[in-house]
C-alpha cells in the first residue's frame, strides 16, 4: 500500500470516528476545546485569529469567533480561490454574511479589500481529521492549508483535534 493509500485510509478512519464522537456531543467538546485555547500563550497575544468556520462533522468554532471579535481581535476566515490549491483569509465581523461554497463550506464573499494577511501576532487555527503529537496533521486531502501555512512560516498554528483524533 503506497502513502496515498495510506492517507485516504486514515482520513476515512478518522473522518468516521470524528463524526461518531461529534454526533453525540459536539457542544460540549468544543466548548471544553475552545476553553483550552483561550488559556494558549499564543491565543491571547494574538491580533488576529485565522480560523475555519466548523462544519456538522467538525467542531463548533462559533465560541472561537465570538469571543475573538469581544476581545477587539479581528477575525478572518479562509475562501478558496480559483488557484490550484490556494486559499485567501477574509476578515468577517458579526454582521457580516455567509454562503455556501462549491464544497458545502460556508464562507464569506470572496472581497479582495477585505483580505487579512498574518502579522508576527496572529494565530491560525486548523481543523484536522486527525493529528500527531508530533504536530503532523491529516487534513483533507487538498492540501490548501498546507500550502498556506508553508507560505506563512512564522505563523503560530494551532490544530483543534478531540482525543480520538490523536495518533500516536
Amino acid at each position: 500500500m503506497n502513502i496515498i493509500s495510506q492517507k485516504n485510509e486514515l482520513r476515512k478512519l478518522y473522518k468516521q470516528k470524528r463524526s461518531e464522537i461529534l454526533s453525540k456531543n459536539r457542544d460540549t467538546i468544543s466548548d471544553k476545546i475552545s476553553s483550552n485555547l483561550f488559556s494558549l500563550n499564543e491565543y491571547q497575544k494574538s491580533d488576529i485569529v485565522f480560523t475555519f468556520i466548523g462544519t456538522h462533522s467538525e467542531l463548533a468554532t462559533d465560541k472561537i469567533i465570538s469571543r475573538s471579535f469581544s476581545e477587539g481581535k479581528k477575525v478572518a476566515v479562509p475562501v478558496v480561490t480559483d488557484k490550484a490549491h490556494e486559499m485567501i483569509f477574509i476578515e468577517i465581523n458579526s454582521d457580516t454574511p455567509l454562503i455556501k461554497s462549491k464544497m458545502g463550506i460556508l464562507e464569506p464573499a470572496p472581497d479582495i479589500s477585505k483580505q487579512l494577511t498574518p502579522t508576527p501576532l496572529s494565530v491560525i487555527i486548523v481543523p484536522a481529521l486527525a493529528a500527531g503529537r508530533d504536530f503532523y496533521r491529516i487534513g483533507y486531502g487538498g492540501g490548501y492549508y498546507d500550502k498556506f501555512l508553508s507560505e506563512n512560516i512564522y505563523l503560530s498554528s494551532i490544530v483543534l483535534c478531540t482525543d480520538i483524533q490523536l495518533i500516536g
